[in-house]
């Protein structure tokens, strides 16, 4: 076997296990531990792993920040599929915290669209606006505060948090920047906008994270919760 093809299939088996073991490696190829050792060396200096200790993991992307217009236009089928799976799940009279995600928007059109009652709260402005300009018997509550200044998606901080206290919610669905597997951590972009997810999470008896399934290999800035600390995460690729 060529060294090429052989690096190949160490990181197709990296991109499907997520990790892979030196052990493991060595016991396939019919190689020395320590050749093994080199191979990954060599795969991390093109910034294709990256060693632990016993072998190696995939590297991490760091999010690329988009404005909401853009990202309202990536990955919109996948978006879709997530957001009826979690319409799925909604049931009438119910409470639902929104949160600022372009998935949420999607769930927001499908609410409006089946007329179903519900008590919408939201901290996002695009949610709000949807609801104003439709013909709809749901019952919207908006969240204010502090006006994102970067993106002027929605209202963070301490007013917006001290406002989110006051209410209990049946299910919660949230957005997030990305997921750390091996971490068990979810993170998002800014600190306001984690602080304020952190206490929605507080206040519902059912949270839910809303994300690509490409996102599970990218990093945020700031995490806010972890998976222990959430009933489920929804993807395209998640059975329903």
């Amino acid at each position: 076997m060529f060294v090429e093809e052989r690096h190949q299939l160490i990181i197709s088996t990296l991109e499907k296990e997520g990790k892979i073991k030196v052990k493991d490696l060595s016991d396939r190829f019919n190689l020395t531990e320590d050749a093994i050792k080199k191979d990954l060396a060599i795969l991390e200096k093109k910034g294709l792993l990256k060693r632990v200790y016993g072998g190696a993991v995939k590297t991490r992307n760091e999010f690329l920040f988009l404005n909401l217009e853009d990202r309202k236009k990536i990955l919109t089928k996948e978006k879709q599929k997530i957001a009826e799976k979690a319409f799925s799940m909604i049931k009438e009279n119910s409470t639902i915290f929104l949160d600022i995600s372009t998935i949420n928007i999607e769930i927001c059109k499908m609410i409006i669209e089946a007329k179903l009652k519900v008590i919408i709260i939201t901290n996002m402005i695009e949610i709000l606006l949807k609801f104003l300009e439709a013909d709809t018997d749901v019952e919207v509550i908006f969240i204010g505060g502090k006006l994102d200044n970067k993106n002027k998606e929605g209202f963070v901080g301490s007013y917006s948090i001290e406002q989110i206290k006051n209410f209990k919610y049946d299910i919660a669905f949230l957005g997030a920047t990305g997921i750390n597997m091996e971490e068990e951590s979810i993170s998002t972009y800014f600190l306001d906008d984690a602080i304020c997810k952190k206490e929605i999470i507080r206040n519902s008896k059912k949270k839910y994270i809303l994300i690509e399934s490409q996102k599970l290999n990218i990093d945020g800035r700031v995490n806010f919760t972890t998976i222990k600390e959430i009933d489920s995460i929804i993807t395209e690729k998640t059975k329903n």
